[in-house]
């Protein structure tokens, strides 16, 4: 010092009833993320989740042999109990829930002497997606799934819905025209007049602009129309024409 040289003698006027503190030295949040260094006063600090594993350093100031004080650590809000006591200067918490925090730490130097206990409060906030907010977003986000789903499936089925009905509707009118012929049959009807109840039935059925009736004479091999709707065809010979082809 400036008043002289001090010699220190760890062997004389040991007060063994004095009192030391315990010291936290720094925290480093997330990799290495330097949060506290000692030297300020920080009531309660908000430490994001995102950076939720933290290592505190401590120290105690004792000159008899330090390197062998030991300590002691609590995380209130995590343990209910003391760590067992160890030599190493440093506590890592890995991977920490939101919620609020005491971090605690004794030290006892070689001679048993306990030093006065040093405190770290802190808060760790839930991370976005555990807020209420994001819940009811979540629960929105269902909610128009399930009617997107609902939705598209309640269009599907009326569409198939419309599908099946025009497929009934064609079945009847084709069983109506089917029942209408072998009535007129059965009535022993004209040939003529059942060549025009026919073509005047295929017409309405299929709402045709153009219809034939054709008919095939098998002595003479020619195709004769006795039924003609929209277009005036002549008789074919058999082989020619694409109503002799669909006759095929």
């Amino acid at each position: 010092t400036d008043e002289g040289l001090v010699k220190y003698n760890p062997q004389k006027n040991k007060d063994l009833e004095s009192v030391y503190s315990t010291l936290i030295r720094k925290l480093t949040i997330g990799e290495d993320s330097l949060l506290y260094a000692g030297n300020i006063d920080i009531s309660r600090p908000i430490i994001d989740f995102s950076y939720n594993t933290l290592q505190f350093s401590f120290s105690a100031p004792t000159y008899d042999q330090p390197e062998r004080t030991e300590y002691q650590t609590r995380l209130d809000g995590l343990n209910r109990e003391w760590s067992s006591w160890a030599m190493e200067p440093m506590k890592t918490y890995s991977n920490l829930p939101e919620g609020k925090y005491t971090f605690r730490v004794r030290s006892r130097d070689i001679n048993g002497t306990l030093g006065e206990e040093a405190r770290f409060p802190f808060t760790i906030p839930s991370p976005w997606y555990r807020q209420w907010w994001a819940y009811l977003l979540f629960a929105l986000l269902g909610l128009g799934l399930i009617y997107t789903f609902v939705l598209w499936r309640t269009v599907r089925l009326r569409k198939q819905q419309e599908k099946l009905e025009v497929l009934v509707e064609e079945r009847t009118r084709e069983l109506s025209t089917v029942n209408q012929v072998s009535r007129a049959l059965s009535e022993h009807l004209e040939f003529k007049d059942l060549i025009q109840m026919v073509g005047n039935q295929l017409r309405d059925l299929f709402d045709a602009n153009i219809v034939y009736v054709a008919l095939l004479d098998k002595e003479s091999q020619m195709i004769n129309f006795p039924y003609q709707h929209g277009d005036v065809i002549p008789p074919l010979p058999m082989g020619q024409g694409l109503t002799s082809k669909i006759i095929e």
